[in-house]
């Protein structure tokens, strides 16, 4: 059974890293199946077929990247710095989740997917600023489009851009958790408090 397992969890992760390469129609099956080290008959025992791999690549991907911030946005708004604190975790779980998977998140930018889970997700953030607005933790003339745009999209060109970063300026995004820590209150400071000082 862990034999079973281990397979098709190699298929996944071969699947993500080979299809975020090289395209989901420029890889074939049988180099799925030779990077994984499996039989190419367990594509078809696991997953029917590469697209059922792919749906399943996608599936494990939602389910990680989105639940946890999902929950987090859930229970109604308290205060302010309850609205403060919880867009903090919003931001870097969705940031580590995201870099987490990172063939993924490449997969789906180059492949044009939406991931439904992906379009509830920015709903439900849009609706947790609206409530903030409306309750006045927010400033009115916020747009909660705008602002679930801004984070998801700093997100994820930081986590695409991961090689680049390290080729070019040294910083190795997934083995620096201190760079990791610095980059994200960095940008929740700017997405909290903005630019100009208002003191």
């Amino acid at each position: 059974m862990q034999e079973a397992k281990d397979i098709k969890s190699r298929l996944i992760r071969s699947g993500s890293l080979l299809f975020a390469e090289k395209g989901f129609k420029g890889v074939s099956v049988r180099e799925v199946c030779k990077h994984a080290g499996a039989s190419q008959s367990m594509i078809h025992h696991y997953f029917k077929s590469k697209q059922g791999l792919l749906d399943a690549i996608l599936k494990h991907y939602s389910e990680d990247v989105y639940l946890i911030p999902s929950r987090i946005i859930e229970p109604e708004l308290t205060t302010k710095d309850d609205f403060i604190a919880r867009i903090r975790l919003i931001f870097i779980t969705t940031f580590e989740a995201c870099l987490a998977h990172r063939n993924v998140v490449v997969l789906v930018w180059r492949e044009r997917i939406t991931p439904v889970p992906l379009i509830s997700y920015l709903n439900r953030l849009k609706v947790f600023i609206t409530g903030a607005i409306e309750k006045g933790y927010v400033r009115s003339s916020v747009e909660p489009d705008m602002i679930t745009g801004f984070m998801f999209d700093r997100i994820m060109n930081q986590v695409q851009l991961a090689p680049w970063l390290k080729e070019n300026f040294g910083t190795d995004l997934e083995a620096d958790k201190a760079y990791r820590d610095r980059w994200s209150a960095a940008n929740i400071d700017i997405f909290l408090s903005g630019l100009v000082n208002n003191n």
